[in-house]
């Protein structure tokens, strides 16, 4: 295991493939599995199926660099499966995706207006999804409040 956060009443952790595991409560969605089932122990992430994509017959894992857990939410910092093969894994200044999951009651998964699956604030989101404003912004560090995020910013 590589880094480990509990929050609420829900945990993550992530191993050295940098595939990511939850477990606890997800009242909210906030473990991440597509739906607000609760579970006793770890359950490796699944890569979230895409609206806009032919369903494929297997999916692959989800993968984070970095995940922060909030009270009923979570946040991530990651790259796609194969973006992570090809890139360094000491290089800092690496543009990370930016992933939120769970309750956005008050917008605090960046998810204020209308997004690519059309949610406002208020909505419950079961699985990881992008937050693509979020993107251009070089985090050095994230952490989650009770309905707020604080981000450290590499200018």
């Amino acid at each position: 295991i590589r880094a480990i956060a509990a929050g609420g009443f829900s945990s993550v952790a992530i191993d050295e493939a940098k595939q990511v595991y939850t477990w606890g409560d997800s009242s909210d969605g906030q473990l991440g599995h597509g739906d607000n089932i609760s579970l006793t122990g770890p359950q490796i992430m699944k890569v979230p199926l895409s609206e806009d994509k032919e369903k494929p017959d297997f999916r692959g894992t989800f993968r984070a660099r970095t995940v922060t857990v909030g009270p009923s939410y979570m946040l991530a910092m990651g790259l796609e499966e194969e973006q992570e093969k090809a890139s360094d894994p000491d290089n800092v200044a690496l543009q990370l995706n930016k992933y939120a999951w769970g309750c956005n009651s008050h917008g605090q998964l960046g998810m204020p207006y209308m997004n690519s699956r059309k949610r406002k604030t208020g909505s419950v989101v079961l699985a990881p999804e992008k937050v693509p404003f979020l993107k251009k912004w070089p985090f050095k560090e994230i952490s989650c409040g009770l309905e707020h995020v604080v981000a450290i910013v590499n200018l």
